[in-house]
């Protein structure tokens, strides 16, 4: 009897009168320095199932990063209130005054608006003794972009150049006082429309001096050439890079409701404290490039397309042979150009003189080397015809020839081969009659032999064809094999994608182990990063960085709205496991591994 009046006494205090459902905004800063982060809080009264709303883009803010939900049920005097309030990260990217809100969320068939908040973003920190006097000179200051401390600049080392003439481009990253990380093999993408550009080599790190002021530059380096004359651009660039976001410490965390003092505020300023990083999308304007042609005047007849500054050394021995012994003519061009466009020099050697097999070629860093193989013909021949070659110097805009040799030589005849005929004494010698057998006697086989059918032909048997493929199948084969691990090798990508569902598979496992041991923190924690590692090796992103952002990349790859809220839905429950002392039950545990097994099936069946 007793417990029937307990329950229907606190069943009273839960009916007590609610308070009027609102949506409220709030901030733990409304002044902050341009590039510093700010939490942002949504607290809705009057229920706790409330799901965290979309804040959209905010202008002067990049996208936000949700943290996380915390719900609040508390009975005073009989009166029961439920909240929940929804975290988020912003960094800002702009200076200026900005307004952040209202936002309007629907719930249960009615709409709430909150209010709106002015958020102020400065350059730098203002002393205390200048506070006041500059608080008027920022507001009328026209909105500063965060591309005054990091942008990216095309510089290629020349602006007008002759068509096939290699120079070296450059994309420079320049940053001042902020802190950036870039991603794991990320090169600069830029737009080259009649340009053929070659591999971009280690970016190199330096500081250097712009407009008076002194930046951190990351120099991404690559040769091309124009294969098309005209005004050209090369460019426009794009970078991705990421921004690390860290608020400061001092700052007030948001609030987390009946939690209020009860929560050591100092764990979660450790954590909060720690850097974010926050994607920025870098442009840099395409720059022009004037492409000449090659002039007709005065080009020589022998003129094959070489572009630079070339010499050309060239050896022929030995000087003494006899008529089809091998001379090996050794060719090399070296100097500064574009080897892609020497090509093999012709000798005018004559057919009847000599025979002249296809050259052996070799490439070095600044040279390119022509092996030839020659052979003599006749004793007549004196020497080898002297060679000559071509090329345009981009350096002073003219044709310019080399010539070498002729290279003397001695051939020699031949050595005759001498037979030795071994006659017979005639007094010994015995006439021997030949006999042709067959003619008048038919031998009689004793032995039959192999027998076969008649009109039985190898070439006609089909799994003889059959064989014939065998030995290119397994080529085929083991060539597919050999690519495959050598793209493995070289391709991290492309080795990590294949890696995903291993990877996958040991964290499901492992979460599964925590479940049983009834582990809530550690069973998410599992979760939460082998999310992170799965969707990061499918998508080739740097995986640490992942968090429920990845839901609007997925969003616009098509992905199903059902999958994308699961992901939203997961993302919260570890960010509020990892972040928070609540506890969960074994059945919502269990529920939230099926919903990440079920997200890893339908991405294996989507990313493939």
């Amino acid at each position: 009897m007793k417990k029937v009046i307990t329950l229907l006494f606190i069943s009273g205090l839960l009916c007590g009168t609610a308070p009027a459902e609102s949506l409220t905004l709030s901030v733990d800063k409304e002044k902050v320095v341009l590039g510093d982060g700010i939490y942002l809080s949504l607290n809705f009264e009057g229920a706790q199932d409330l799901p965290a709303p979309d804040l959209g883009t905010v202008d002067g803010f990049s996208s936000s990063r949700y943290l996380g939900p915390s719900s609040n049920l508390t009975i005073i005097n009989g009166k029961s209130s439920a909240s929940v309030s929804h975290a988020y990260l912003l960094a800002a990217v702009k200076t200026g005054t900005f307004n952040i809100g209202p936002f309007t969320v629907d719930y249960k068939d009615k709409q709430y608006t909150s209010n709106a908040i002015t958020i102020e973003v400065v350059d730098k920190p203002a002393s205390p003794a200048n506070v006041n006097n500059r608080e008027g000179e920022e507001s009328r200051a026209e909105a500063k972009n965060i591309g005054d401390k990091i942008f990216l600049v095309i510089q290629p080392e020349k602006r007008k150049v002759y068509i096939n003439e290699k120079f070296n481009l450059s994309i420079k990253l320049y940053v001042k006082d902020l802190d950036i990380r870039l991603s794991r093999g990320g090169v600069p993408q830029i737009s080259h429309d009649g340009f053929s550009l070659a591999q971009f080599s280690q970016p190199r790190q330096y500081k250097d001096m712009l407009n008076g002021v002194y930046y951190d530059v990351v120099d991404f380096s690559v040769e091309t050439f124009a294969v098309k004359s005209g005004e050209l651009s090369l460019g426009p660039a794009n970078f991705e890079c990421y921004l690390m976001v860290k608020p400061e410490r001092q700052r007030r965390l948001p609030s987390f409701g009946a939690f209020d003092g009860l929560i050591d505020d100092s764990l979660f300023e450790d954590f909060f404290g720690a850097a974010r990083t926050q994607p920025l999308n870098l442009d840099a304007a395409g720059v022009g490039v004037v492409v000449s042609p090659l002039p007709e005047e005065n080009k020589p007849a022998n003129f094959n397309g070489a572009i630079g500054g070339f010499n050309l050394d060239a050896q022929a021995g030995p000087p003494e042979v006899s008529v089809g012994d091998p001379i090996t003519l050794r060719l090399a061009v070296s100097g500064k150009g574009n080897f892609d466009t020497v090509t093999t020099p012709g000798l005018g050697l004559s057919e009847n003189d000599f025979k002249v097999y296809e050259p052996r070629i070799t490439n070095g860093e600044n040279s390119k080397i022509f092996e030839y193989v020659v052979m003599p013909k006749t004793e007549k021949v004196t020497a080898i015809p002297g060679i000559s070659f071509s090329f345009f110097n981009t350096a002073d805009g003219r044709y310019s020839t080399i010539e070498k040799g002729p290279f003397p030589i001695t051939v020699s005849k031949g050595r005759a081969e001498t037979q030795k005929i071994v006659e017979q004494n005639p007094a010994t010698q015995k006439t021997t009659v030949t006999q042709v057998l067959g003619r008048d006697i038919i031998y009689i086989k004793d032995l039959a032999g192999a027998l076969r059918k008649k009109g039985h032909y190898l070439f006609k048997n089909r799994i003889f064809w059959l064989l014939q493929f065998l030995p290119l199948l397994c080529f085929v084969i083991v060539s597919l094999i050999n690519k495959h691990y050598r793209r493995l090798m070289v391709d991290d990508a492309y080795a990590k994608k294949l890696k995903a569902p291993s990877v996958a598979a040991k964290g499901l496992k492992t979460a599964a182990a925590f479940l049983s041991d009834s582990k809530s923190r550690e069973f998410y924690e599992t979760l939460f990063k082998t999310l992170q590692q799965y969707l990061g090796y499918k998508l080739r992103l740097p995986w640490r960085g992942i968090t429920v952002d990845i839901a609007g990349l997925l969003e616009s790859k098509g992905w199903d709205k059902e999958i994308i809220d699961s992901l939203k839905h997961i993302f919260g429950q570890c960010d509020m496991a990892r972040f928070s002392s609540q506890q969960f039950e074994p059945a919502s545990m269990k529920e939230d591994l099926k919903t990440v097994k079920k997200i890893i099936d339908y991405s294996e069946r989507r990313l493939k």
